[in-house]
C-alpha cells in the first residue's frame, strides 16, 4: 500500500463503495486505476492505493472495517 499523498480533483472520478460514514471511498477514474480517497479532520482530501481494483478494494475493505465512525456534516 502506497502512503496517502493529496488528492488533486482533475478527472471524472467514480464512487464504487464508501464507508458509512464516507470516511473511506473506494473509488476510480474509469482507467482501470482505483483508490481510495479520505476525508481528514480538517478538510483535505488524501489518496491511496492507486492501481488495480483488488489491492485497492482490499485496502478499502480493511479501511472501512477498522475506522472509528464519525457522524457525517448536514449540508
Amino acid at each position: 500500500m502506497r502512503y496517502w499523498e493529496p488528492y488533486i480533483p482533475n478527472r471524472y472520478v467514480v464512487i464504487l463503495e464508501a464507508s458509512c460514514c464516507e470516511q473511506f471511498v473506494l473509488c476510480t477514474w474509469g482507467n482501470s486505476e482505483y483508490f481510495v480517497k479520505h476525508r481528514t479532520s480538517n478538510g483535505r482530501e488524501l489518496i491511496t492505493a492507486r492501481g488495480p481494483y483488488g489491492p485497492a478494494a482490499r485496502t478499502w475493505q480493511r479501511l472501512s472495517a477498522s475506522h472509528n465512525h464519525r457522524k457525517r456534516a448536514t449540508s
